[in-house]
């Protein structure tokens, strides 16, 4: 596409059809701005200014575009600044239509927040622990649970510190047979909350190693064992 510093079009490839649904003859003398959707507009404007500023630098860009149908068609391109350019005298748009790209990406997005929700908002507490047993992720639950921050605990707390005290020495002693093996199955505990408060849990854990065998992470969940513990 060959634009005018006004934005006016004055030339269009005969893709344009397939892509926007306009012809050659009713694209030509169309303003570019007119196509963009309002969400974009002002960032299309601002970047055509700075673009007559810049001659000869190109200008990445994605924009909705409408279609003569008067859907919407994402449109990522390059613009450059040739209007000194005596062959062509104009602003060179190369343009290619990603809308199944953006729309497989929101899909994507869509899927990745509500993976986020379900864990965070578990009825159980995840989280996942380095080959140091220090916490490097947490769910919202748990946070609930411990009392503290996840700042507080993310990359500085150990699982032996919220385990209460006269239980972390057996912990301790439990790791090498975790590493061992890789796994735990229902190991009843008592977590210590910042408050002190106490609550009764069951641990599951197991060991994520890459393929030499060398330990990345702890897959870990607990559930709440309060009530069982008050039943019996």
């Amino acid at each position: 596409m060959l634009v005018e510093k006004d934005g006016k079009i004055m030339y269009v490839g005969p893709s344009i059809t397939s892509h926007l649904g306009y012809g050659i003859d009713e694209a030509y003398g169309l303003l570019i701005f007119d196509l963009i959707h309002s969400g974009d507009r002002y960032k299309a404007v601002r970047l055509f200014r700075e673009m007559l500023e810049k001659p000869g630098e190109l200008f990445p860009f994605l924009y909705r575009i409408v279609h003569k149908d008067g859907s919407w068609s994402w449109m990522e391109g390059v613009a450059v600044n040739l209007i000194n350019n005596l062959n062509l005298k104009a602003i060179v748009l190369n343009l290619r239509d990603v809308t199944d790209r953006i729309r497989y990406e929101d899909v994507l997005n869509q899927s990745k927040q509500e993976i986020e929700d379900l864990y965070n908002h578990a009825p159980c507490g995840y989280y996942s622990l380095n080959k140091d047993f220090v916490f490097t992720r947490i769910n919202d639950t748990m946070i609930n649970w411990l009392g503290y921050s996840r700042n507080e605990i993310i990359n500085k707390m150990k699982i032996t510190d919220i385990i209460v005290p006269e239980q972390r020495d057996a912990i301790d002693m439990q790791k090498q047979i975790f590493v061992d093996i890789g796994y735990i199955n229902n190991l009843e505990l008592n977590i210590e909350r910042k408050d002190k408060t106490r609550m009764s849990v069951l641990l599951n854990s197991i060991i994520v190693k890459d393929e030499n065998g060398n330990f990345i992470m702890t897959r870990s969940t607990m559930i709440d064992n309060t009530n069982r513990k008050v039943n019996t």
